[in-house]
């Protein structure tokens, strides 16, 4: 074992081994101390103090081949093990820092720490006033066009509005032509239907004029 100095994120390693045979390295907090592992999406090993979130290691496998090939390690992501995402789901359900003004963090060891941004929260209440809207607006019963969403209390199917605003018609164009329904139920059957697709097979753009040509009879042809 040798003595290094070997920095990941705020993470320094100050001991390693190296397998020549295996081209396994084994970077240490400290001295070799029994661990946990969580691989990662590499494929290689982060070692935690047993039933702890603190990190005491990292095995990387073919470190040898990497740098010879690349010129330099990648680990793209140090995955959290099991305690610790319990720590952090608690965290949002107990303390809900999306309702804070401002940014909040929850310490996970002296290498990790989770902080909320204002941003995140800023997506909350976008999500959140999605799914009042929703549940206002949206409905879906099957005794009304057979299940096929529409804007509560109609039969206008909310992916018939998501076509009229992707054909260039916008929400005013819609209230001129249905003044008895607000704006905001519009824009929100327009997010549903853009997010959630008719199934089966796509439209038939030209099926229309079919049948509107076989309503009008046969084009007369001059000669």
């Amino acid at each position: 074992m040798e003595r290094v100095d070997i920095t990941i994120g705020q993470l320094s390693f100050d001991h390693a081994d190296y397998d020549a045979d295996n081209d396994v390295l084994y970077l240490h907090v400290g001295a070799p101390q029994e661990a946990e592992g969580e691989e990662t999406p590499e494929g290689h090993v982060v070692r935690y103090a047993p039933g702890t979130s603190r990190i005491v290691g990292l095995t990387v496998f073919g470190a040898r081949h990497a740098l010879e090939r690349d010129g330099h390690l990648v680990i793209t992501a140090l995955p959290l093990p099991i305690t610790v995402k319990r720590k952090i789901r608690r965290w949002v359900r107990e303390t809900q820092p999306y309702r804070a003004e401002h940014g909040t963090e929850l310490p996970i060891s002296d290498a990790l720490v989770v902080r909320w941004f204002p941003e995140i929260s800023e997506t909350v209440h976008a999500a959140e006033t999605y799914a009042r809207l929703r549940n206002q607006w949206i409905e879906t019963n099957p005794e009304i066009k057979g299940g096929e969403p529409v804007i509560r209390g109609t039969r206008i199917g909310v992916r018939g509005i998501a076509q009229r605003i992707d054909d260039g018609d916008t929400i005013a164009i819609l209230a001129e032509d249905y003044p008895h329904i607000p704006a905001e139920a519009f824009q929100t059957a327009y997010v549903y239907g853009k997010a959630h697709p008719r199934r089966g097979r796509p439209t038939r753009p030209w099926r229309g004029a079919d049948e509107a040509l076989g309503r009008r009879g046969p084009v007369p042809v001059a000669g």
